[in-house]
């Protein structure tokens, strides 16, 4: 949730879009059924390198693959990772959503439930944070703060 929040306010003040996802196809091997998408797990397919790696790739994962890179070349080269024969990735908007990549291919809720998006914004995003320009280490330490004191409050 804390990403989409991040890339709203950016859409704000930039003229570029953003595009946010979550990877969520398996990277096959011995540790799968337990590792599932973990973090840095689409790298093989973004850089459609899965014929260097010994591990059992399926043409499911050739397909990831392929999709994948063709999405990161052309944001590379246009700052919009759509393109022709690809499922629609759209840019963050005003609804809670981040595209997952992989094996869905659509947009999913940055959150659980719409109070649990409420919530979050209304912790995360108040107009000095919001407003901050740059964004500077008195705004982390000032973020932090508010987590460490909604953590604290957790356990009272």
């Amino acid at each position: 949730m804390h990403e989409y929040l991040w890339a709203k306010q950016r859409n704000k003040t930039s003229p570029a879009k953003a595009f946010l996802y979550l990877w969520d196809h398996t990277l096959p091997g011995p540790n799968a059924e337990r590792l599932g998408a973990f973090h840095t797990a689409e790298v093989p397919y973004v850089l459609n390198t899965l014929d260097i790696s010994d591990r059992p790739f399926t043409d499911a994962d050739r397909k990831a693959a392929a999709m994948a890179s063709s999405y990161w070349a052309n944001f590379a080269k246009t700052g919009d990772p759509n393109g022709p024969g690809l499922p629609v990735w759209p840019a963050i908007g005003d609804k809670p959503e981040i595209t997952q990549v992989g094996d869905k291919n659509a947009p999913v809720p940055a959150a659980s439930t719409a109070a649990q998006s409420a919530f979050w914004e209304r912790f995360l995003i108040c107009a000095p944070l919001a407003q901050a320009q740059p964004f500077t280490w008195a705004v982390i330490r000032r973020i932090v703060g508010r987590l460490e004191m909604y953590e604290i409050g957790q356990f009272f």
